[in-house]
């Protein structure tokens, strides 16, 4: 892949994106071994330093695979804390496989640049269809009737009313089976419950009303 770009010399970075207002975008790119050395020989901090210094927005980028198996592991360890932190304080750290990769991306963030979308993320709306209605919700808070059961009551009588007059038809017409059935007539049949009546449950040193 080609980038439509102007080689030259720059003072900090390898890559420096331009976009129509006048925002920049500088990019240092470093293999892991190249990334390595740097900083262990203090480089790479101040060359970070100075890409956020000379850019509107600067990204540290590291390619190829980390193969630094004849480093220290805690050397190693190191290097990844070091990137880390650079991510969360400094500026973003992006890791690309290869070359291609590495031109993929700096092509995809030249053109947002250039569209004004570059921090604007944009979320996929999921539009979500339901057969559940108030009233469904209503009758799954009755005790032994789930969604299902919710449904078959609902398709079976034509309103609140209906359902409460003529509960007794639910088990003959097959909606539900006795125990479920059962359980529906004596919420249907049960009495209301007025605040002094309610239940009153103690614990340790407390008590609470239900």
């Amino acid at each position: 892949m080609t980038l439509n770009a102007e080689v030259k010399n720059l003072p900090e970075g390898d890559f420096l994106l331009i976009g129509p207002d006048g925002s920049t975008t500088a990019v240092e790119r470093k293999t892991w071994n190249d990334a390595y050395n740097s900083w262990q020989s203090k480089r790479l901090p101040e060359q970070v330093s100075r890409l956020v210094e000379n850019a509107d927005l600067s990204v540290l980028l590291i390619e190829g695979e980390c193969s630094l198996k004849w480093f220290g592991k805690d050397q190693v360890l190191g290097l990844k804390n070091f990137l880390n932190r650079m991510s969360l304080e400094v500026c973003p750290v992006v890791y690309t496989d290869t070359l291609e990769q590495t031109m993929r991306f700096i092509r995809s963030h030249a053109l947002r640049m250039e569209d004004g979308t570059v921090n604007q993320l944009i979320r996929p709306v999921t539009v979500v269809t339901t057969t559940s209605s108030r009233h469904h919700a209503f009758l799954e808070q009755i005790p032994k009737v789930g969604k299902k059961t919710a449904k078959k009551i609902h398709a079976r009588f034509e309103s609140v009313e209906d359902f409460v007059a003529n509960w007794q038809d639910a088990l003959a017409d097959g909606v539900v089976k006795g125990v479920a059935w059962q359980s529906v007539a004596d919420f249907l049949a049960e009495k209301w419950i007025s605040t002094d009546e309610r239940e009153v449950l103690f614990t340790k040193g407390k008590q609470a009303k239900l």
